[in-house]
């Protein structure tokens, strides 16, 4: 049972960070994304640069120890 409230608390943990994110930003990643492209505009351009860069750290290197810790 206990592997069951840790996997919780870190979907929950997850999912703030995820709206925090979008909020933060104006807009979700696929969103800015898509349309901000389509328009040829450089912000979006780094935006979009920036979100790729940042789930590669995350996939990488935070998951990993994240997951170690969840144990």
């Amino acid at each position: 049972m206990e592997d069951f409230y840790d996997s919780l608390l870190f979907l929950l943990l997850g999912g703030f960070l995820i709206g925090f994110g979008a909020r933060w930003a104006a807009g979700c990643t696929s969103g800015n994304t898509i349309t901000g492209l389509a328009t040829l505009q450089l912000p979006s351009l780094l935006a979009t640069l920036g979100f790729f860069a940042g789930g590669l750290v995350a996939a990488h290197f935070i998951l990993p120890w994240a997951l170690f810790w969840l144990r």
